[in-house]
């Protein structure tokens, strides 16, 4: 009898537990790897505790790679957001050809990053590149983009808010029509001006949406690899290696998976924190 009982249950949580152990197995590995000095092509390694961990904290190269990817998150998300919020305000009313405009705006988020990376890498290019063609027009000297020590970065900066302020704008957007217009329509009956009703009513009920966005961002800004490896290589020198390309060099190039690991455990600590500086600064008003 009990048996029949927990059978619906059993059924109802086993592809939840099943990709668990799926997703749960990996995480583990690299955990566990993450402590010993495995190495990629003998496959052996034995346990060394803290001492991956104690490498990168003492390494210059480890330290000049987390300063080039908070550099471009913190550029890319904030460039981002901006856009996406006016755009979202601006498409929230009812206007013509809203539908077409917010379409195209989605676009570009649907092609694969390294696509991306390819097209814009030759609009990019100092000879024959488009960018350089649109400023010689107003007879400014053409520029090696992604051959600059510092043109590199802002120009993989463009690439990032090009691909993903859509995602940012239709999270915003949907945080927009959350709201009730009830309040809007009572506040400005009252008198209140445009300013006043985003900094009142807008703002604070559109955060949980913030937080969100934010988040999502961060999480795969602080991890982009695709744009930057296509792009740049982590180059011209060390000038775009941000964490990411620092991994793959270290566990592809010199094989050394656990030190990798114990980088990108750290990366993972790094994205936790600004998860949790959000949801700090940003906590959504009580009900």
């Amino acid at each position: 009898m009990q048996r029949s009982r927990l059978g619906p249950y059993a059924a109802f949580y086993a592809p939840g537990l099943l990709l668990l152990l799926v997703v749960g197995y990996p995480i583990g590995y690299a955990i566990w790897t993450s402590f010993t000095n495995l190495n990629l092509v003998r496959n052996t390694g034995t346990f060394v505790g803290l001492q991956n961990y104690a490498r990168a904290l003492t390494d210059p190269t480890f330290w000049h790679a987390m300063r080039v990817t908070i550099a471009f998150a913190i550029g890319s998300i904030a460039i981002e957001f901006a856009i996406g919020l006016g755009l979202a305000l601006l498409l929230n009313r009812e206007m013509r050809f809203r539908g077409l405009i917010r379409t195209y705006i989605l676009i570009p988020m649907f092609f694969a990053p390294v696509v991306v990376a390819i097209v814009w890498r030759f609009m990019f290019d100092a000879e024959f590149g488009i960018v350089n063609w649109i400023f010689s027009i107003f007879r400014i000297p053409p520029q090696t983009w992604l051959g600059s020590g510092q043109l590199a970065l802002p120009s993989l900066i463009a690439i990032d808010v090009w691909q993903q302020t859509g995602m940012v704008f239709v999270i915003l957007l949907a945080g927009l029509q959350m709201i009730p217009k009830e309040y809007l329509e009572a506040a400005s009956i009252d008198g209140a001006e445009k300013w006043t009703l985003f900094r009142t009513i807008t703002w604070p009920l559109l955060r949980p949406a913030v937080i969100a966005a934010l988040i999502y961002r961060t999480m795969f800004a602080l991890r982009a690899f695709d744009i930057i490896w296509v792009t740049t290589n982590g180059g011209p020198g060390t000038a775009t290696q941000t964490l990411s390309v620092y991994m793959y060099q270290i566990g592809f190039n010199q094989f050394n998976l656990g030190y990798a690991n114990a980088v990108s455990l750290l990366l993972l600590v790094l994205i936790i924190l600004f998860a949790a500086i959000y949801l700090v600064v940003l906590k959504p008003e009580p009900a």
